[in-house]
């Protein structure tokens, strides 16, 4: 049959082959034990107090805030198992929601906000892609351990603060953005101790918020495939290891600033980094290779390096 709906204050339920139910609770606890997806349908806030599926995906649509205390499908990965929580009224509070080597997508009309005490995984998964409008991670970064990362805030407030743990591994950001123009939204990435890769779509601050990225702990790089940009913010992208740049970085008014502390920085051939008025250093532990770097209203560029600078293209100021 279909969907029924169940309206208490607290919900508990455990089924075999499946859960698919349409609710009006205050707080769900759920456990699917065989093969079978775990669905949700809220007509207002809820609270999922522990979700677990042991093979099977777990979908919760609200019309509130969603706070997801512990939520789990890691128990059979391959992809089929995936995470989905979707409010179309309020924030999405990320306790401890683990779709292991499954994707996971979080989408918010507010918020998207770490409600843990420590500094543990809020996110574990293989893609994660998440939504906002007032911020990701703003008032506190989530804490994630994923492989690739597509991250938007679309309103013109909330910034968007992301940590990768350790254990998460290599970082790909397929997509990092502040959407509007007239927003004041920053974005920040660090790795505990995890390379990073942009490609795709890249990194974009469309409105006067800066752009962060920085692999931490020793010896990591930072590859950069896509462009970087802000429209009126500054740019840092730190390195604990390399860079190699083989996509575009631009701000319009503010600063960029490109260090490699355990390595070298390479431009690739054709490549830019440009600022309309604002200062452009590039400093590295061992040498950097430079195309074209233009301060375009006269900033100051710098360029530092602890053994050799390769000048293959025009360092300007005009």
């Amino acid at each position: 049959g279909g969907a029924h709906r169940v309206t208490t204050p607290i919900l508990t339920a455990t089924a075999a082959t499946g859960i698919t139910l349409n609710t009006t609770v205050g707080s769900v606890t759920g456990d699917v034990t065989g093969t079978g997806a775990l669905t949700l349908v809220e007509d207002d806030a809820i609270t999922l107090t522990l979700l677990t599926t042991n093979d099977g995906l777990i979908s919760i649509n609200a019309a509130g805030t969603i706070t997801a205390t512990l939520v789990d499908s890691s128990n059979t990965g391959g992809g089929a198992n995936d995470i989905t929580l979707v409010t179309t009224n309020g924030s999405v509070e990320l306790g401890a929601v683990n779709a292991g080597t499954n994707d996971a997508v979080v989408t918010a009309t507010d918020a998207i906000s770490d409600v843990l005490a420590g500094e543990t995984a809020n996110l574990v998964a293989n893609i994660a892609t998440l939504s906002a409008a007032t911020g990701i991670g703003h008032a506190d970064d989530l804490d994630v351990a994923v492989s690739s990362l597509d991250a938007q805030n679309n309103g013109a407030t909330g910034d968007i603060e992301i940590t990768q743990l350790s254990a998460g591994g290599l970082l790909t950001i397929t997509r990092l953005i502040q959407n509007s123009a007239a927003g004041t939204g920053s974005i920040s990435v660090v790795t505990e101790d995890n390379p990073v890769t942009v490609n795709t779509t890249g990194v974009a601050a469309m409105g006067s918020g800066d752009v962060t990225l920085i692999s931490g702990g020793a010896g990591q790089n930072v590859d950069i495939y896509a462009d970087i940009s802000s429209t009126s913010g500054g740019i840092e992208i730190t390195a604990s290891g390399a860079i190699d740049q083989d996509a575009d970085i631009s701000s319009n008014e503010g600063f960029v600033d490109v260090t490699a502390q355990g390595g070298s920085i390479a431009m690739l051939v054709t490549r830019s980094t440009t600022s309309t008025s604002g200062n452009i250093r590039y400093q590295a532990s061992v040498n950097i290779t430079t195309q074209t770097i233009t301060s375009t209203a006269g900033g100051n560029i710098t360029v530092i390096a602890a053994d050799t600078v390769n000048q293959q293209s025009n360092l300007s100021t005009v």
